[in-house]
């Protein structure tokens, strides 16, 4: 999605953690987040909502900062993160290059992506690998900045496989593509896939190709431009107190 909507959000400030990106300043941070139903989406007055949307709150709350939601696409949010135009955002993959400039939080949740197809494309890819599927003529989107895991960096990183990629600025825009026919497959997360089937028409069909190209934890990502390691351990607290909590491994995965 492209930059388009900016909300601003003051979430349960607590006077009594007044600390923020350093000792002595208040706590206020800009999260880029993106649409992603049903971890995070706009309900119908344009309000910001979802799973994650209230684990933010929860971890802010316990935090006592106050942050301004700004949306836009994940690639954007990380390149503002990269360049200090932004202080935060979710759903991020720990990597050597976005260690370089950002701080990571502790894990807080677990992800997965999987390859789904229509109904009438399963037996395509029922017994063969992915790369030799691409190379058969299976089209696959991929949104930019995202990493699905070794699999899809092995492809990206084969110069005739990646030309067999269409690259997508977000997951609105691949499924978009996938409802037109324009693409055999999407990599989606199982939860968000289960949430479109029940809530978009014409995704009833729609069935995995049981090929996981990822499977592993995610953090928040700060940039190291605006925000010092005392606000990240901050979060990191604030994290591990809500672990603590009886149905957080059941709703996250950790």
């Amino acid at each position: 999605m492209a930059v388009a909507i900016c909300l601003f959000v003051v979430i349960c400030s607590n006077p009594l953690k007044a600390e923020s990106k350093s000792d002595t300043q208040h706590c206020n941070l800009i999260l880029g987040w993106h649409i992603w139903p049903p971890f995070q989406y706009l309900d119908e007055q344009q309000k910001p909502i979802g799973f994650q949307i209230e684990l933010i709150k929860k971890l802010d709350s316990l935090t006592g900062c106050k942050l301004e939601l700004r949306l836009q696409s994940f690639s954007q949010n990380i390149k503002d993160i990269s360049q200090g135009r932004i202080d935060m955002t979710m759903d991020t993959t720990i990597t050597d290059e976005r260690s370089e400039f950002g701080w990571f939080s502790v894990p807080y949740r677990r992800e997965m992506f999987v390859l789904y197809v229509k109904a009438e494309k399963a037996k395509l890819c029922r017994d063969i690998e992915l790369p030799q599927l691409l190379r058969e003529g299976f089209k696959m989107s991929v949104s930019r900045g995202v990493l699905y895991g070794d699999l899809i960096t092995d492809i990206q990183q084969d110069t005739e496989l990646n030309s067999l990629l269409h690259y997508s600025e977000s997951n609105h825009e691949e499924l978009q593509l996938f409802k037109a026919n324009k693409i055999d497959g999407i990599l989606e997360d199982p939860i968000v896939m289960a949430y479109m089937k029940r809530t978009i028409p014409g995704l009833k069909d729609v069935t995995s190709c049981h090929i996981t190209t990822y499977s592993g934890l995610v953090s928040i990502i700060f940039s190291k431009k605006t925000v010092d390691q005392t606000t990240v351990d901050r979060f990191n607290r604030a994290i591990s107190e809500l672990k603590k909590g009886s149905h957080y491994k059941q709703i996250w995965g950790i």
